[in-house]
């Protein structure tokens, strides 16, 4: 567990005691023994344990900066001055450079002298960072729930979008009052005059490249191996991979394994790690992971879904935002375990690609748009072709579907509906219809649907890399993917350079060419752990619905239980976007207990990891 928090008072004088009092008791509820650390108008703490990212504070006189940071090196270069260290040297008087920082931070710089405050969040939301206005000051955290005023005052719209799978309003978390600061922001607090405004934008990269392809292409593996490079641990044993077969993670342990063979890096990768699901069709990866780790001698360590660790009846980790990967806390936390008992510190993970690389055929809504209808259909039809589909279906679902109004596209596609079980009254209130991912890409500009989309995946990647916030207490995750020149090269592709026909990410995959395996490199799809849940379902399926009119989820006055109830008893079978809405539900569910602690209320039996990895108290 690692936390870090300040207060700041307005006019500099001093933060009074009980102010503090409720932040302190909080880090040692969370089991950590807090530092203290103050001057004229801050009062600061800093807790954590010897894994993940620790938060640190530094000062130069009238100035403190604290807060959690991993900044890009060279590892070429002479060691350079700790972390939050660089951020205090490079930071100016009035934060305006917080651009130069390259890497993952979320920090607070306060300035005694002038009694403001900065606050600065990496330009992807890989390190969290939260606020909350007071009657004479403002108080940060790294962690929402600490600033939460009382334990049970969560915010009803935040979990209703949640469960909708909707995009939650822009700051909002599951606490009344408290806020989180927006990705790439500056914040800045002068005496009560708070202002918040981007530092980095990705609208302004998307002019597209008029360079060469063959260019781009090079470029794109420079800075990935770049990206890669600067993320590696320092000693040999630091670093571990996930390694789940697909084109992302096999992509970052084949480059980070081809940086070590040329001698770019020290060491190369301690290890991979694989989850292996074997209930579903396409959930067994291991002919890909093997391909990949017979080319490059990457020792594998795989985790089978129906194995059992001594940890894994612990209780759930209390994390401070409910996630869909909740469920399955004991896998996640099992996988980082086997990289700690390894002697490693550092996870590498895939994440990233899908949200600017992943190339969809909505720009033939664009084209179409613009008028040019033959190419339209001719481009269509070759994507018929390759991918053995019918042509009108491709029409339809990537040019009639996204030019439809919102309303109609509920109509015509089930996944854009929202879940029958949520009242109509939390969807009027909160105006969960507008907010529906689907309803947001609809209303994209006519003919910037390709760009809409991939700005509205960056804005979600905060939620992604919360997926795994069960495994920061144990090993610090690391992004290459969201390295921001590579970002920032890739938002500038044409279409074509990701969207291919059975060729996704196809500038991935011809940069990797002579570095990934080609049974990965020209693989089609990916498989995924639907299968698992499903299964899971069908044994759990009759205590569910026993269960619905009492549960957690019922008691917040959100959902309508007999339609739960009758959903469970069709998701076994059901379409996959109805299985993804009953995760969310049942993370929703075992978060809500967990923070309660009511886990292992009413006598309940502790061995909850059913064999398909997933696990839920009733």
């Amino acid at each position: 567990m690692n936390l870090f928090c300040c207060l700041i008072r307005h006019g500099g004088d001093p933060v009074p005691r009980r102010w503090r009092v409720p932040f302190a008791a909080a880090a040692v509820r969370l089991g950590l023994a807090p530092v203290e650390i103050e001057c004229p108008g801050f009062w600061g703490l800093t807790g954590g344990n010897s894994v993940g990212r620790r938060p640190t504070v530094c000062t130069d006189g009238n100035r403190i900066a604290i807060g959690t940071v991993r900044l890009d090196v060279d590892h070429g270069d002479a060691p350079p001055p700790a972390d939050l260290r660089r951020v205090l040297l490079a930071w100016p008087s009035q934060g305006a450079d917080v651009a130069r920082l390259r890497g993952d931070f979320g920090v607070v710089l306060y300035d005694s002298a002038r009694h403001t405050a900065f606050a600065a969040r990496d330009a992807f939301g890989v390190d969290a960072l939260y606020y909350r206005v007071l009657l004479g000051g403002i108080a940060l955290a790294s962690r929402a729930d600490v600033l939460a005023l009382d334990a049970d005052e969560y915010d009803r719209g935040y979990l209703a979008a949640f469960l909708a799978g909707c995009v939650p309003v822009e700051g909002a978390t599951p606490f009344r009052g408290v806020s989180a600061v927006p990705v790439a922001p500056l914040l800045r607090d002068q005496d009560g005059r708070l202002s918040i405004e981007r530092w980095w934008t990705p609208e302004r990269f998307l002019d597209v490249e008029p360079r060469p392809t063959s260019d781009l292409i090079d470029d794109f593996q420079h800075r990935f191996a770049c990206a890669v490079r600067s993320r590696m641990g320092t000693r040999e044993r630091d670093t571990w991979s996930e390694l789940s077969g697909g084109l992302d993670s096999s992509s970052v342990v084949s480059m980070a394994s081809h940086l070590a063979q040329r001698g770019d890096v020290p060491h190369g990768l301690a290890g991979t790690v694989t989850l292996v699901d074997r209930h579903g069709t396409g959930g067994d990866e291991r002919r890909y992971v093997e391909a990949v780790t017979s080319a490059w001698h990457v020792p594998n360590v795989q985790l089978l879904d129906d194995t059992h660790d001594a940890n894994d009846d612990d209780p759930p980790p209390i994390t401070d935002q409910p996630t869909a990967s909740y469920l399955a806390y004991a896998r996640d936390r099992r996988l980082a375990r086997v990289v700690q008992r390894a002697g490693g510190t550092v996870l590498f993970s895939g994440y990233g690609s899908d949200h600017y690389l992943g190339g969809s055929a909505i720009f033939l809504a664009d084209w179409a748009a613009r008028g040019r209808l033959v190419a339209t259909v001719r481009e269509a039809a070759r994507w018929a072709v390759v991918g053995r589909v019918s042509v009108w279906a491709m029409l339809w679902h990537n040019v009639a579907i996204p030019l439809l109004p919102a309303a109609l596209m509920r109509q015509s596609f089930d996944a854009a509906r929202l879940p029958a079980w949520i009242v109509p009254a939390a969807i009027r209130d909160y105006g969960l219809e507008s907010r529906a991912l689907v309803a947001r890409v609809a209303r994209g500009p006519s003919g910037r649907k390709y760009v809409t989309d991939i700005l509205l995946a960056l804005e979600s990647m905060p939620d992604v890399l919360a997926l795994h916030a069960v495994m920061q207490d144990v090993v610090e995750e690391r992004h290459p993917f969201l390295d921001r020149a590579l970002v920032e090269l890739s938002l500038g592709f044409a279409p074509a350079m990701c969207a291919q026909p059975c060729a996704r990410k196809w500038v991935l995959r011809e940069a990797m060419h002579g570095i990934l395996p080609e049974l990965v490199r020209t693989r089609h799809g990916k498989g995924s752990v639907d299968g698992a849940f499903a299964h899971w379902l069908t044994l759990e399926r009759s205590r569910l619905t026993r269960k619905v009119e009492g549960s957690e989820i019922a008691q917040l006055g959100i959902i309508e239980p007999g339609a739960l109830r009758r959903a469970i008893q069709r998701g076994v079978n059901g379409e996959p976007h109805l299985r993804a809405a009953l995760v969310r539900a049942f993370a929703l569910e075992l978060w809500l207990l967990a923070r309660s602690g009511r886990w292992t209320a009413g006598g309940v039996s502790r061995t909850t990891t059913a064999p398909s990895q997933f696990a839920l108290q009733p």
